[in-house]
């Protein structure tokens, strides 16, 4: 959880990059302009089962928006954060991408707490040519490879897991009880250990 939180500044980082390379700085004037902020868009879980990721993620989006505003913002525009919640609900979190791309003119839409919620967002971003930073490490995400949306978290099969399965293996561990304590994503919490674990039987 909290490497994943870790994350989160880097999706951030990586949703203002993408307009500040192709938005340079203006030339100074007598009179300097006021530019508009960057806004983006955010859409985490802060209700429903995924609550618990949700919550936490929303509020470091907000300490790093704060950070990033006291050190001067990005090409001289500040940072402004639209942000609604997915309700741990696919189809809300469509509806709030929507908005965020047609009404809130967003540059970018970040904070899919969930694989669920990051597909169902897919065809929108894509259509709204806008882009989709996901929180979540699933391999769907990637796989078939999207023009508009990204993740940030590394698989866990190709990442933590085969070190946890190598580490229990080295103490002598043959049976690895697991605990998924958000229901709805069982499934995909199992998943990640069936490769790196079959692989060393």
């Amino acid at each position: 959880m909290r490497k994943k939180l870790l994350l989160i500044p880097l999706a951030l980082l990586l949703a203002i990059s993408l307009v500040a390379i192709g938005c340079p700085t203006p030339p100074p004037t007598t009179t300097a302009p006021t530019l508009a902020p960057y806004v983006i868009g955010v859409s985490p879980d802060l209700t429903g089962q995924a609550a618990n990721i949700g919550i936490a993620e929303k509020r470091v989006y907000l300490m790093k928006t704060e950070e990033i505003i006291a050190a001067g913002g990005v090409n001289g525009r500040q940072l402004e954060l639209i942000i609604y919640d997915a309700e741990s609900d696919p189809a809300k979190a469509v509806l709030n991408t929507k908005k965020l791309i047609d009404v809130g003119k967003v540059i970018a839409c970040t904070g899919y707490s969930s694989t669920g919620t990051t597909l169902a967002c897919v065809e929108t971003a894509t259509t709204g040519k806008t882009v989709l930073f996901s929180l979540a490490s699933s391999e769907k995400i990637w796989i078939p490879t999207e023009e508009w949306v990204f993740n940030t978290t590394p698989c866990q099969k190709d990442a933590s897991t085969p070190i946890l399965v190598d580490n229990l293996l080295q103490r002598g561990c043959t049976k690895m009880p697991t605990y998924i304590m958000i229901p709805h994503m069982d499934r995909q919490g199992r998943k990640p250990l069936i490769g790196p674990v079959s692989k060393r039987e």
